[in-house]
């Protein structure tokens, strides 16, 4: 069936090239010799059967079906349009005497049982759902005098949603959203909602939602069409089809026999073939599609990668192409097109709600307006209430004039009153130069304190220099900024004054700081304040308040093991968490496990993060490469050394590149180790003294990963010394 609908699909393009134009198979299909000669023996097949059907030697063309067909009821009068596998005819009902669209399987492939029965299932599926916005059939006859199925439905006349947009954007450079023609293909978008809507209602996904399916009526009906590739939600299509598109548009088409539905519209899961995960949200990916091609006049997925594009969900913003873009219209199209399933709309109804509130200028759900756009928002939504209110000012100033007017003129009469006028004036001008005085001094003290915050937030900013030298690497430096940060930090008047969000940097800093140099009670306090002052300052979705958790129960895990496993395993679940942090953690959690003698969970937990790994790119090798190591320390501390020492030498031989000094060292701790378990002492004090150099010279001597270096190669130094003891001299 795969070659069926391969064969197919350029046999529509061979019709509609024009014949000067065509050449012969071997032209037309270029270097795939393999795919002429299917294209050649069609052609073949394809006049052999116009014989069949008119006794002459000619090619079968749709229109001898009208002359031919003698069904009792539905009579074809004209062609009207073919797709990739039927056809399409203008008819008349015989018993109610109304116009009908009668469509039938074209003759070749009403031979193929598979493309019989999603004839009729696509007849079914249609019949069931009964709304304004699907066409209704009338009836679905198996067979006529050729053998072919057909069904008859309402005959829809208007224009697709395509043609809309096109003519939408040929008469228009820059659109005006707010216009009669974008508002009516708005307000058609809003109907295509409701109608897929209430498809899902009935447990039915469209799968080729697009804008060339949607008909546009001339009075203002919007109609799905075309329900081929429709399935129940509770249905697990494996089986590739063709799509039987009656107009197919310039562009990404639907793939033949690869993937269900049009490249230029579906969804990752989709284009995957993850034909499991297809479900209501897929329909709503295509609506974002359609969304997206109403706002910049072409398909989501486009070219030659398309294919490969629609696979990673990889997508421009429509403002790239179109800067004029409303960015509400964009904030609806990019959640409907989000990789993420659970980041897109739950439901249609949902989206048709976000665009009406736009059409009706009110803000919508999914996008932040900022002040300006609001006030903005605000004048065209009461824009008679500001005409009225700003020729209520105008009359107001005017009459405020004449008053005016009024009072200079009744001056030049009061002359009597001038001596007390004067008086009154003085009185004023030294209260004025007093108000003055005050102003000064208010100015000054205004001054002197923006000098001093000027000097504070210096002050911070260098602090915030000088603590960046925390790192390893810096070690020289290390100290003097560990006692820097103690004696500030433990200071309380220094965050007087200063906001949350300040005091939040700053906190994060020393905490950085602390844990940079191995100071890990420090560390924990600084991560505890951290945890309340997240709350206040920063959102309930930013990364960072995950971070923060995951160093804590890192830290925890030897003070307080039950805390840290019950904050690690709710970050590993968590789906917030970028898949390697994700990864990261469980690692931490499976330590944590071992340490507390659960083996078996975390030797589970272990495996199932090292499944995990094949989603990380390939340039990210270091979190697997630490989940063997600890998949190696499990086994050689549960009593199998022998098991694990192959594992630790090809561990020590594929460190990954451009890690830090000190990870690099760790498969050769472990190695040291493996070898200190099986009481080969010497072997493990070579490894031992290996990874205590590398630490020193990447972090010195008195750094707290370092000292524990030595403390392992001083008690393997001692067993070798013991050993050698215990055995009996060669003199005797």
């Amino acid at each position: 069936m795969k070659d069926l609908d391969r064969i197919l699909d350029v046999v529509e393009k061979w019709d509609e090239t024009p014949e000067t134009l065509r050449g012969t198979p071997e032209t037309f299909c270029g270097k795939d010799t393999q795919l002429a000669g299917q294209l050649r023996a069609f052609l073949h097949q394809r006049n052999q059967l116009g014989r069949t059907l008119s006794g002459e030697d000619a090619t079968p063309q749709p229109e001898e079906l009208i002359s031919r067909d003698s069904s009792s009821r539905y009579r074809l009068v004209r062609f009207h349009d073919a797709g990739g596998l039927g056809w399409v005819y203008e008819g008349v009902d015989e018993e109610l005497h109304r116009p009908v669209a009668v469509k039938c399987l074209q003759p070749l492939p009403a031979l193929d049982p598979q493309s019989r029965r999603r004839f009729v299932r696509e007849a079914e599926v249609t019949a069931k759902l009964e709304h304004p916005g699907i066409v209704p059939i009338y009836g679905f006859v198996p067979e006529n005098d050729l053998g072919q199925p057909y069904y008859a439905m309402r005959f829809v006349q208007g224009e697709t949603l395509r043609d809309a947009i096109r003519k939408l954007h040929s008469q228009h450079h820059t659109i005006d959203w707010r216009s009669l023609e974008a508002l009516r293909i708005l307000r058609s978008f809003c109907d295509l909602c409701n109608t897929i809507a209430y498809a899902h209602s009935r447990e039915i996904v469209h799968r080729d939602l697009k804008t060339v399916n949607i008909m546009l009526g001339p009075f203002g009906e919007t109609l799905v069409l075309d329900w081929g590739l429709a399935k129940s939600i509770h249905e697990h299509d494996e089986t590739p089809a063709v799509v039987d598109s009656l107009k197919p548009q310039h562009g990404p088409q639907s793939q033949v026999g690869e993937v269900l539905g049009t490249i230029g519209f579906m969804s990752p899961e989709q284009a995957r073939g993850e034909t499991k995960q297809i479900g209501p949200h897929s329909d709503i990916f295509s609506l974002g599609a359609i969304l997206f091609q109403i706002l910049t006049d072409r398909p989501l997925y486009w070219g030659d990668g398309a294919h490969a594009a629609a696979k990673a969900g990889s997508w421009e913003p429509p403002h790239h192409s179109h800067p004029k873009t409303p960015k509400g219209l964009e904030a609806i199209c990019v959640k409907a097109l989000n990789a993420d399933i659970t980041q897109r709309y739950r439901s249609a109804r949902d989206m048709k709600d976000d665009v009406e509130r736009f059409i009706s200028d009110s803000g919508v759900s999914c996008y932040r307006e900022n002040i300006w756009e609001l006030t903005l928002r605000g004048v065209r939504k009461y824009r008679q209430a500001v005409a009225i209110t700003g020729i209520s000012l105008l009359l107001m100033v005017l009459m405020l004039s004449f008053f005016l007017s009024q009072s200079f003129q009744q001056n030049h009469e009061l002359l009597a009153s001038n001596e007390r006028w004067k008086k009154a004036v003085e009185k004023a001008e030294l209260a004025e130069a007093e108000a003055a005085n005050q102003t000064i001094v208010a100015e000054q003290a205004r001054v002197i304190a923006e000098q001093k915050a000027s000097e504070n937030e210096e002050l911070v900013e260098r602090l915030a220099s000088v603590f960046m030298l925390a790192d390893p690497r810096f070690y020289p430096q290390v100290n003097s900024v560990a006692d820097l940060v103690n004696v500030v930090s433990s200071n309380p008047k220094f965050f007087d004054g200063m906001s949350d969000k300040r005091q939040f940097e700053l906190k994060l800093m020393f905490a950085r700081s602390a844990l940079g140099n191995g100071l890990k009670k420090e560390a924990i306090t600084r991560l505890e304040e951290l945890k309340l002052l997240a709350a206040k300052v920063l959102d309930p979705a930013d990364i960072r308040r995950l971070h923060i958790e995951r160093d804590l129960a890192v830290l925890l895990q030897y003070s307080q093991p039950d805390r840290s496993l019950q904050l690690l395993d709710a970050l590993y679940r968590n789906k917030l968490f970028p898949v390697g942090q994700r990864l990261y953690v469980g690692l931490k959690e499976a330590e944590v496990l071992h340490n507390q003698k659960q083996t078996e969970k975390a030797k589970a937990l272990v495996e199932e993060a090292l499944a995990a790994t094949v989603n990380l790119p390939k340039e990210d090798e270091i979190t697997p490469f630490r989940l063997k190591m600890l998949q190696t320390r499990i086994l050689y501390e549960g009593g199998e050394a022998e098991k694990a020492l192959p594992l630790c030498e090809v561990l020590c031989a594929s460190v990954p590149r451009g890690v830090a000094p000190m990870v690099a060292m760790e498969p050769t701790i472990q190695l040291a180790e493996c070898l200190a378990k099986m009481s080969r002492w010497e072997e493990a004090l070579q490894q031992m003294r290996i990874a205590e150099e590398a630490y020193i010279k990447a972090a010195g001597a008195n750094h707290p990963a370092t000292r524990e270096v030595m403390q392992k190669r001083q008690a393997i130094e001692a067993e070798l010394k013991k050993e050698k003891s215990s055995q009996p001299s060669n003199d005797q």
